[in-house]
């Protein structure tokens, strides 16, 4: 069987633990993007063979580098909808972590986006949120793109509202709902068969607070020592030391 763990000498353990970078989170991703762990076929695919070759540290904080690059990209639904596939996965590898300040954020936010940990499912959109795929899609897409453009731009700034025209005519079909749903969540834009005035959000209040409690920047600080606390604790399993 393959080892996946990479070598470290004791001392150059020890520096890359105390490698801060001020005003980030720490991942523990330096321990993972690693020749030994990259030359696995399907290392980044959870549930797949070479996945599972993994050690179990190695998938939590495999896990825990895509919670914080999905958040810190787009937000705790972004990593909700790009891991779709493994979101079973994801609520008993973060919770190995230990870190309960994180951990009852990171629960509360799960619940409400995909509900039962043991069975999770996305939230399924409203009809007026129908994407590319639905039959009455063609029909909405210019009228998408003129709300789109009437929310971010006023009548009496041309130069931008032709900046945002070009852009959305750039933009494809997938990109452009994605931007269309956010500006109704936002209560930018009307959604479609609804009465004038009408709004309705979906829940979203508990993936806003992770939102907000991951950057914070004492979050940033305080995962230096609960990540770092993590891999020491499971430092055999996540790297082999060498003297």
């Amino acid at each position: 069987m393959t080892d996946t763990r990479p070598a470290y000498r004791r001392e150059e353990f020890e520096a890359a633990l105390a490698d801060v970078q001020p005003r980030w989170w720490h991942t523990g991703e330096d321990f993972i993007h690693t020749g030994a762990v990259m030359r696995v076929d399907g290392w980044r695919e959870f549930g797949s063979s070479g996945n599972r070759s993994l050690t179990e540290p190695q998938r939590v904080l495999m896990m825990w580098s895509n919670v914080v690059g999905q958040t810190q990209n787009g937000g705790f639904t972004q990593f909700v909808e790009n891991y779709e596939y493994a979101l079973k996965l994801a609520h008993p590898l973060i919770k190995q972590l230990d870190w309960r300040e994180m951990w009852q954020r990171f629960d509360a936010a799960f619940r409400e986006q995909a509900g039962d940990p043991a069975d999770p499912r996305l939230r399924p959109l409203p009809a007026y949120y129908a994407g590319p795929d639905a039959p009455e899609w063609p029909a909405r897409r210019e009228r998408i793109k003129r709300d789109l453009v009437d929310a971010q731009a006023p009548l009496w700034r041309p130069d931008l509202r032709l900046q945002w025209k070009r852009l959305l005519s750039r933009t494809s079909d997938i990109e452009l709902h994605d931007i269309y749903v956010r500006a109704v969540e936002r209560g930018r834009v009307m959604p479609f068969d609804r009465p004038d005035g009408y709004f309705e959000s979906l829940p979203h209040q508990a993936a806003d607070a992770f939102n907000d409690w991951l950057f914070d920047s004492d979050t940033k600080a305080a995962s230096w020592r609960w990540i770092g606390d993590y891999i020491r604790r499971n430092r055999d399993e996540i790297v082999r030391l060498t003297d």
